[in-house]
């Protein structure tokens, strides 16, 4: 909501990061650099990945909403001049 709204002055400083993470992350996947997430859940018991719409890994969470806001058009292949944060492949 605030992404869309464009306002970010309601949210916690560790909330503006992890949205401008996530939203490098979905200009990756729409650019076509990044094609799925792997996680190595140790919280739930005999993990496995699935198709499903019932996702319980918080890495299947998260590429659903990149996937979300690219299929809606929220994100362009460009990060914005005022992004504060570095390009994706940087991050680690």
């Amino acid at each position: 909501m605030a992404y869309k709204e464009q306002r970010q002055d309601s949210l916690e400083f560790w909330e503006i990061d992890y949205l401008d993470k996530t939203l490098e992350l979905a200009r990756a996947i729409k650019r076509g650099e990044v094609y799925g997430l792997v996680c190595w859940c140790v919280n739930i018991k005999n993990y496995l990945p699935v198709k499903s719409d019932n996702k319980h890994c918080h890495t299947q969470i998260l590429y659903a909403a990149c996937l979300w806001l690219v299929r809606e058009g929220l994100v362009s292949e460009k990060r914005p001049a005022s992004s504060n944060i570095p390009n994706l492949a940087s991050l680690w």
